[in-house]
């Protein structure tokens, strides 16, 4: 039975990376340096996974459960190479020798490794939403793309109404036209023609399933985020607030916990001082450091493929 993605699915990995990244900044001269970037996209894109998780309207939630066993994949991947470049950062903290050089540290292999594991949780990503067809082929995906924001287009135009009086073989315009929408859109005419009977499919599934995703992409608010797009603040400040975090998420609540106690503390004379009245003196133990809240939140794509077949 497939089961929604929470944040538990992807916090254990990203705390792994966070970490990593931490020890790998707090050491600028070391060769580890090169990891950096990986590792800082790849953070930042688990930490959108992990908001679009605690967001029960975005795409991840509403039409992912399906595909729990791909991200498996991916995070047991990833975990063993984060697991190899926690190995060469134990090796720098004993001694010099990264900083000789690269070879026969496995250094190049760690650095190829975590750009294969940015790119493909990127792809990940960038797929939500996507028919299980589409996401087989990233030349059939632009093309479903493509088609979601004509039909989404078309039926804004036309309205509910006509829009239910229209045959499916005639949305779009019919298949002269969506093919010319296709090549106008930079689709190659061999692409066209490889990908035939599957972009009748795809569109059949698109005029099924495009108000449904529309609706979710706005409540969930940034449908469509590119991997550039992940990145909101300079990397060393959301390394330097992330791993805050990382290291003791209870702190908050101990901070909650001090902060009402503070209310009816005795000054040092054990004077009480009534709620609401300044202090005259007060110690800096009193008050406790005033901590950033992190609000988190964020397709079952269960979807039959049929051909979609023009008269």
């Amino acid at each position: 039975m497939s089961q929604d993605f929470t944040p538990d699915d992807f916090e254990p990995v990203y705390q792994q990376a966070i970490i990593l990244t931490i020890a790998i900044q707090e050491n600028p001269g070391s060769s580890l340096s090169i990891l950096a970037p990986d590792l800082i996209s790849i953070h930042t894109q688990l930490s959108t996974l992990i908001f679009k998780a605690s967001n029960p309207d975005s795409l991840l939630r509403k039409r992912c459960s399906d595909r729990h066993g791909e991200w498996l994949q991916i995070q047991y991947d990833l975990q063993n190479t984060l697991c190899e470049a926690q190995d060469l950062v134990d090796s720098l903290s004993k001694s010099e020798v990264l900083e000789i050089g690269h070879e026969g540290l496995g250094l190049e292999k760690v650095e190829e490794e975590l750009s294969v594991h940015a790119f493909l949780i990127g792809q990940f990503i960038e797929s939500l939403g996507l028919s299980k067809l589409a996401r087989k082929d990233p030349a059939l995906g632009e093309i479903e793309r493509i088609l979601l924001d004509a039909a989404r287009e078309e039926r804004e135009s036309l309205g509910k109404e006509k829009l239910e009086e229209v045959e499916d073989v005639n949305r779009l315009g019919g298949c002269g036209r969506v093919w010319e929408l296709l090549r106008k859109n930079g689709v190659n005419r061999s692409e066209i023609n490889r990908l035939d009977t599957r972009i009748k499919q795809v569109l059949g599934w698109v005029l099924r399933n495009e108000e449904e995703i529309t609706m979710i992409k706005d409540l969930e608010g940034f449908g469509g985020m590119k991997k550039e797009d992940h990145v909101t603040e300079p990397p060393g400040k959301l390394v330097e607030e992330q791993g805050e975090q990382a290291k003791d998420e209870s702190i908050e609540m101990r901070n909650e916990v001090l902060q009402e106690e503070h209310s009816e503390l005795y000054d040092e004379e054990y004077e009480q001082v009534p709620r609401g009245r300044p202090r005259e003196q007060t110690r800096e133990e009193d008050h406790p450091p005033e901590l950033e809240q992190t609000v988190r939140y964020e397709d079952n794509d269960t979807e039959s493929v049929e051909s979609f077949v023009w008269v």
